[in-house]
């Protein structure tokens, strides 16, 4: 199945879409800043055919992780991934977050989810609409790509970065060419970002 989609690519050796494999990280670090994990998340499925998924993580754009608290979700919602819920048993085993990426090109599978937590549905039966969701309100509206962009805005600097970004201020503040080319010359020995 996974062999006929191009853009396959690997997360922690699972199969994945491009998009989930940049996501992944940045949902990674903001779960750490907000202390709502320990060390990484846990991974289930990405891409994959579990029986219980009926299709929805054929193509990409869609996680099942073990991380599946409120506060946990909600970090999800926040980051651009709206459509994420708690699956607990009975009906689901093992107990996990469900989620989909709002504006991945690959979720065409699950898209519907996404859809229906917009309405206010849960993401299960038909169209999405078995029942009221249930994860936390409201809704970020954001795609993945803008919660990437909202987690590294939530994320202070390195004290590299900081650094960096005094060194430009005060070239860029300097008063002499000679001045400036000292600290052009420094900034080009310090790492990139």
């Amino acid at each position: 199945m996974t062999d006929t989609l191009p853009y396959l690519t690997y997360f922690r050796g699972y199969p994945c879409c491009p998009c989930l494999k940049r996501w992944l990280p940045w949902f990674e670090k903001e779960l750490l800043r907000r202390k709502l994990i320990v060390n990484n998340i846990d991974i289930y499925q990405l891409i994959g055919n579990a029986p219980a998924s009926a299709g929805t993580h054929s193509k990409g754009g869609a996680f099942d992780i073990k991380q599946f608290t409120q506060a946990q979700v909600r970090c999800a919602r926040d980051m651009g991934a709206d459509a994420t819920w708690h699956r607990a048993p009975p009906t689901f085993s093992p107990e996990h977050a469900h989620g989909v990426l709002r504006g991945c090109p690959h979720n065409s599978p699950v898209r519907y989810q996404i859809a229906a937590v917009d309405d206010g549905y849960n993401g299960l039966g038909v169209n999405g609409h078995g029942g009221p969701d249930d994860g936390p309100r409201p809704l970020s509206y954001r795609t993945w790509k803008e919660g990437i962009a909202y987690a590294k805005a939530q994320t202070p600097p390195t004290r590299l970065e900081q650094a960096r970004e005094l060194l430009e201020v005060i070239r860029d503040n300097s008063k002499t060419a000679v001045r400036k080319a000292k600290f052009t010359k420094i900034l080009d020995l310090l790492p990139k970002k």
